[in-house]
């Protein structure tokens, strides 16, 4: 068989195109917004691209632009109150779990260079957090769904 030569049967893997006149960008967008907005754009059957691409085709004030809907002040209030409590709890996890970057058993992070307490977790520990934060709540929601079917 030739190298390189296609097999019958087997197609060989392609990127996801996009359609024509759009390329993927990057744009650091705030975790808090990034995260409660997918949320509401499910249930508004959007996407947080649409969203973005909406706001910034009536910002550039392109002919026939429009500002999305936005979502429901009630379900941004508990999605967003949600968002808060699920990060002080993964603080709270992280803070009582060792950390392997700096050796502390519990507690606030240390600087490796001056031995400093500092107000940023280390991303490893910070990642195991949110794991055991994630898992509990998943528990939690399948918990509250037996409950319910019973």
């Amino acid at each position: 068989m030739l190298k390189g030569a296609h097999v019958p049967g087997r197609l060989p893997r392609v990127a996801r195109q996009l359609r024509s006149g759009r390329r993927y960008r990057s744009v650091a967008i705030e975790d808090l917004a990034w995260d409660v907005a997918e949320q509401p754009t499910s249930q508004m059957q959007t996407s947080r691209n649409g969203v973005i691409e909406q706001l910034f085709a009536w910002w550039l004030r392109l002919p026939g632009a429009k500002l999305p809907e936005r979502p429901d002040p009630e379900l941004m209030k508990q999605v967003i109150d949600a968002w808060y409590r699920r990060q002080e709890t993964i603080r709270a996890t992280a803070y009582a779990i060792p950390c392997d970057e700096c050796g502390v058993k519990q507690g606030p992070c240390i600087t490796a260079e001056r031995k400093l307490v500092t107000e940023t977790i280390h991303k490893p520990r910070l990642d195991a957090a949110t794991k055991r934060v994630d898992q509990m709540l998943a528990e939690g929601e399948r918990a509250a769904g037996d409950t319910q079917a019973d």
